[in-house]
């Protein structure tokens, strides 16, 4: 681990689409169709040069990518070229640090298989790396790039679980301790268009502006809050490789920007380029401690629905979501985790929410979780205007979760519960129509994070401040 005071090792992040059209003597006239993105990516790599890495980390979605662990070429030297294509690259490898990612991982329960040499002709490229490397290497090395690299590609694990990777690939990265650049590869949503190669899903323009606002503010916890079934729906690429740097960078304060985004194929392309500060609280740090404290003065009930039946009327009539109050309402200036809960004729029409705090205050937090609510929750459609005056209101607010040891502790009445295994969490409010049991409470809760009975859980407990109609 780095020591106290010791130089940061990670000191540049980068997010990199991959589109073999990118680079212009494949994409011919299309790619001035991609203007934004070759600018972009020209900008990264001249950032990423400017950081004088002594290594640079590149971690690639596709390649030969297995189901129980990620793959690690761990070669002296790495030959590619373009086919077709006189262009191609001798690169020098990292086998040191290559096995310090191997030990580190499978030390935190995260197999990395390491492999010599890998050969496609698929995607324009061939001897020894996928696309979705061989582009970023394209601009990377007209930057004037001179230093070794690792590449790395994904497994079939959650984007969750190759955050939690990411924190051990950290570890890896502090254990040797030069100077480090490391590069997530992947495109956002393959179905922004009718016309998109994977179909079309009209969640996917919501789902790219989620992630790209994410990237922007370095906001991991709204990212690991993605919904399996919608991540599933929209088809994407990137999130794992995303979700794996966004681990490393668990610990220190960072700040992001977006140099480009643009989907005119109907797969959304970003570029983001992520400066990596001290050690500090960034939002993956925020658990369930300090910062998830429940509101010391209580807000107005009528104040809390109003805020939120006013937040998704807005955004269902305009497609835009509101600025928070301003000034912020009693009770609602301090931080705290919230559900918000739609209902139409009785029925559940949308609910989404979190734990602890992604936001500056209560008020905001309850403004993006109606959004959320009314256009992101994967198992509904999202709302339209004409069943806005249907629309019923419910919002829990969070008091901080707190670990307990046995399910003695719980009461489905007074307490909600959150389940973990790994990097799984599931949670389930109190007080629910036809939850009568702890241990249904804590089975629903299980199944909805995808971890199989028998499995070890830990188990924490909230009590929620509900505010709905009729109060």
């Amino acid at each position: 681990m780095r020591r106290k005071g010791a130089a940061v090792a990670l000191v540049f992040c980068g997010v990199s689409p991959h589109p073999p059209l990118l680079v212009p003597e494949i994409g011919l006239e299309k790619v001035t169709q991609v203007l934004a993105s070759q600018v972009g990516l020209e900008a990264l790599s001249r950032a990423v040069v400017v950081h004088l890495p002594e290594c640079v980390v590149l971690i690639s979605p596709h390649g030969p990518v297995r189901f129980d662990a990620l793959s690690l070429l761990a070669a002296e030297r790495v030959e590619a070229s373009f086919s077709g294509f006189e262009k191609s690259y001798s690169i020098p490898g990292d086998p040191a640090l290559a096995e310090r990612i191997r030990a580190e991982g499978q030390r935190a329960g995260f197999p990395v298989f390491p492999y010599k040499s890998f050969d496609s002709s698929k995607y324009y490229f061939s001897r020894g790396l996928d696309h979705a490397s061989m582009v970023p290497l394209y601009y990377l090395e007209k930057a004037g790039l001179d230093c070794p690299m690792v590449f790395m590609s994904i497994a079939g694990w959650t984007h969750r679980e190759h955050f939690e990777f990411g924190r051990a690939l950290r570890r890896a990265i502090d254990e040797d301790g030069r100077r480090l650049v490391l590069i997530a590869s992947g495109d956002l949503s393959h179905r922004l268009l009718p016309s998109a190669p994977y179909g079309y899903e009209p969640r996917g323009k919501d789902f790219d502006e989620r992630v790209v606002d994410d990237l922007a503010r370095v906001d991991a916890r709204d990212i690991l809050a993605l919904d399996d079934a919608l991540i599933e729906s929209i088809g994407e690429c990137g999130l794992r490789p995303i979700s794996a740097m966004l681990g490393a960078l668990h610990g220190n304060d960072a700040t992001g920007q977006v140099l480009s985004y643009e989907g005119p194929f109907g797969v959304g392309y970003c570029v983001a380029a992520l400066e990596v500060g001290p050690p500090g609280t960034t939002e993956a740090d925020e658990g369930e401690g300090t910062m998830a404290q429940s509101p010391p003065v209580l807000p107005d009930a009528q104040a809390v629905l109003s805020l939120v039946r006013e937040a998704v009327e807005a955004y269902v009539r305009t497609g835009a979501p509101p600025a928070p109050p301003n000034p912020i309402p009693a009770g609602m200036g301090a931080r705290a985790g919230a559900f918000v809960c739609l209902k139409a004729g009785g029925s559940l029409r949308g609910c989404i929410g979190t734990t602890v705090p992604t936001q500056a205050s209560l008020a905001e937090e309850l403004v993006r979780n109606a959004v959320s609510a009314c256009s992101r929750d994967p198992r509904f459609r999202p709302v339209r205007a004409d069943e806005l005056h249907g629309l019923c209101y419910s919002v829990d607010v969070l008091e901080t979760p707190e670990s307990i040891e046995s399910l003695d502790q719980l009461d489905v009445q007074a307490f909600g519960v959150i389940v973990r295994s790994g990097a799984r969490t599931g949670v389930l409010l109190p007080n629910l129509d036809g939850v009568d049991s702890v241990e249904m409470q804590v089975d629903i809760a299980r199944q909805k994070a995808g971890i199989r009975a028998g499995e070890p859980l830990e188990l924490l407990r909230f009590r929620v401040h509900r505010f709905q109609q009729g109060d």
